[in-house]
């Protein structure tokens, strides 16, 4: 069996793991997340096709969503289709991910908060904004964040409640949020809470939507704004025109200053001498 090579393509992973450990220190309550969404979109993965893109050189994929119903946003999706373009992918031997972000895999259902544009990753702080939709043992469908956590509330400031616990200061989301073994200070956690139902968490949801920003778009949430890699013509600096015209060649040597501890009168002396 070939092993996989996964790409790490500095060009985005750059500005992505910026990002994300950005969004890592300053946890986002679900009024920042709304206010950032263009649209809400809930749905099930129904396709994933990877190919190679040019200009940089990279891995996308085509995620195709079904069965999707709009909680922000008024457009009319055609079948109730919804199609985002993710960085990120498998294509043959080569993978190439993005750090921190969700993957998506057919028949996962997510609740995905956009971003009306986007450089780095279309949901809302990369995984923050991103939900996803598992039924329990009984047929309920449950809320879980994009590390496979149950959301079982919300807590006073509007930050999501993970496994039980509410957060009160940014280390401890990073404490829930990350799965990292550590004693959060003043956590609350009970063995015995479920995570939300889906039907709970769009009922507190649909509000906090209502009265976020909106945005306004041309184009579905989620598109990729590419940068502008053309070549443009560089403006000589005054002191390069100056060299050009025959002015001072950039090669001209400059005067050496005078070795430690040696005689300056010897050093005049020959200045003079040369003159």
């Amino acid at each position: 069996m070939r092993a996989m090579r996964t790409l790490l393509v500095v060009g985005l992973l750059s500005v992505t793991v910026v990002r994300a450990f950005a969004s890592q220190v300053v946890p986002m309550s679900i009024e920042q997340l709304a206010d950032h969404s263009g649209e809400v979109i809930v749905g099930t993965v129904a396709n994933v096709t990877s190919q190679w893109r040019e200009n940089p050189r990279r891995i996308e994929s085509l995620v195709t969503f079904e069965g999707v119903s709009l909680l922000k946003g008024d457009r009319t999706l055609p079948d109730n289709m919804f199609t985002l373009t993710v960085p990120g992918g498998s294509v043959g031997e080569f993978q190439m991910r993005v750090c921190c972000a969700p993957e998506f895999a057919v028949g996962d259902k997510w609740v995905l908060m956009l971003l009306p544009t986007y450089k780095t990753y279309p949901v809302v702080g990369i995984y923050r904004g991103a939900l996803r939709i598992v039924e329990d043992g009984d047929g309920v469908e449950r809320v879980y964040n994009a590390a496979g956590r149950s959301v079982t509330g919300l807590d006073e400031s509007g930050h999501f409640v993970i496994d039980g616990k509410a957060q009160r200061h940014a280390a401890e989301h990073l404490v829930a949020e990350n799965g990292a073994h550590v004693r959060a200070v003043a956590a609350r956690e009970s063995s015995s809470i479920k995570a939300m139902r889906l039907t709970e968490f769009v009922d507190t949801l649909t509000p906090v939507l209502a009265a976020s920003r909106k945005h306004s778009m041309d184009r579905p949430a989620g598109t990729p704004v590419r940068a502008d890699l053309s070549p443009v013509t560089l403006k000589q600096s005054p002191m390069a025109r100056s060299m050009n015209n025959g002015g001072d060649s950039p090669n001209r040597e400059l005067p050496r200053p005078a070795q430690a501890g040696a005689d300056p009168r010897k050093v005049e002396s020959k200045k003079e001498v040369s003159r």
